[in-house]
């Protein structure tokens, strides 16, 4: 997606982290963001590396195989906080596969969110913990900064 004015060429990725017993959910969530949701430049999909076969009938979205963790549940939060690793996008918005879309959404709630985002270059952010470094790739972050 490509926005105009201060947000321009900024990309927005959907990203789903889902598993086998979320499928017939995802089903639905995939035909509702397809139907309703505008903004977006990609679909992708993550699911455990031993469960992507159960997805191979999808053509359109990027489907991701990723590691699982015992907690399941653990498994899906780090699978989130290390989205930024299989995109390039701006901004991801992070959709549940039990999550229907109803009626359209509208880019420009998705717009006015970006038009407030500054970029930093990844050695501009402070390491999170004491003795930490940054990563090492010249990667470009957006946060919001609110007035």
């Amino acid at each position: 997606m490509t926005f105009t004015g201060k947000s321009a060429d900024m990309h927005v990725d959907i990203f789903i982290r889902t598993y086998k017993n979320d499928l017939p959910w995802l089903a639905y969530a995939l035909k509702s963001i397809h139907k309703y949701v505008t903004g977006h430049r990609n679909i992708i999909v993550a699911i455990p590396m031993d469960q992507v076969r159960l997805l191979s009938h999808l053509s359109v979205e990027k489907v991701v195989g990723v590691h699982d963790l015992e907690d399941g549940y653990l498994g899906q939060q780090l699978t989130k906080m290390q989205a930024w690793k299989l995109t390039d996008a701006d901004a991801v918005v992070f959709w549940d596969s039990d999550v229907v879309a109803t009626r359209p959404v509208v880019s420009l709630t998705i717009q006015r969110v970006l038009s407030s985002v500054k970029k930093r270059r990844v050695r501009d952010i402070p390491p999170a913990l004491p003795g930490t470094k940054p990563h090492d790739e010249q990667r470009t972050f957006h946060y919001p900064v609110w007035h």
